[in-house]
């Protein structure tokens, strides 16, 4: 849409020059006015969609995961080996306040089979999940362990881990979840 403005602002260039000050106002604006114009009638004709999309999202709602500050961080950070690699669907936040590599556990691993095809692919040190149904064949994998529990979220160790899933020298925990700042 910004784009066809600055066109059309080229086009009526040549007509700016020949046209009275005052309404060289009125030419330079008239772009501007068909592109809100076409805006505004394709939101109009989209909200009814966009009402329908959110009163979706509102009667399923949200699932909790493991975020800064919670005591369920804590208890899990605690059962990570540090320089472990640590499968979860919220790796960022499992790195920023656990100080493990992260990588991302994907929510379609259905059955079984994909389950351990994912892990023997992957190889992570540690997985987290949650009791979903989207997970379930991850309790039922010989290759996990549980370690911890914490409210919904489970960590599981990866039994006879090979040497790739501690591929560095993790840094030390954050003190604010209670880790050891040793030197």
């Amino acid at each position: 849409m910004v784009c066809f403005w600055f066109a059309a602002i080229g086009a009526f260039d040549d007509v700016l020059g020949r046209t009275p000050l005052p309404a060289r106002a009125l030419v330079r604006t008239l772009p501007l006015a068909v592109v809100v114009l076409a805006w505004t009638f394709a939101f109009a004709s989209q909200a009814p969609l966009l009402r329908a999309d959110w009163e979706s999202y509102r009667s399923v709602g949200t699932r909790r995961l493991v975020h800064p500050g919670d005591a369920a961080a804590r208890e899990l950070c605690g059962a990570l080996e540090p320089d472990a690699v640590v499968a979860s669907e919220d790796p960022w936040h499992l790195h920023l306040w656990c100080g493990n590599a992260g990588v991302l556990l994907p929510r379609d691993l259905e059955t079984a089979d994909l389950a351990e095809r994912w892990l023997a692919r992957k190889r992570p040190g540690y997985v987290i999940a949650d009791g979903s149904p989207e997970l379930r064949f991850l309790e039922c994998s010989a290759r996990l362990e549980p370690v911890a529990r914490s409210g919904e979220n489970t960590a599981y160790r990866f039994v006879g881990a090979p040497p790739e899933s501690r591929p560095w020298r993790a840094p030390p925990a954050p003190a604010r979840l209670g880790g050891s700042q040793s030197s």
